[in-house]
């Protein structure tokens, strides 16, 4: 329920997207599943592979990830619609 919360409020509010909704929902779902899955493997390696503590990992990967979301949501899942 989130991700598609998550999905409306960013697409009509943060960066009040024009283009069609189905597209963009696909590639929304896709940049979350990519997100959890870079960070579960960040903690894999980090943790598992080199014994960092997994809050240390964490506290790297939470701004990382949050950047990330944030340039992937504005140019690829919410880009902007070109003008006719």
């Amino acid at each position: 329920i989130g991700l598609f919360a998550g999905f409306a409020l960013h697409r009509g509010w943060s960066f009040r997207h024009r283009g069609a909704s189905g597209p963009a929902l696909r590639r929304h779902l896709a940049l979350h599943a990519l997100g959890y899955g870079g960070n579960l493997l960040a903690l894999r390696i980090a943790v598992d592979g080199f014994g960092a503590p997994h809050a240390i990992v964490q506290a790297v990967a939470i701004p990382a990830l949050a950047l990330f979301f944030f340039l992937a949501q504005r140019f690829w899942v919410f880009a902007p619609v070109p003008q006719r």
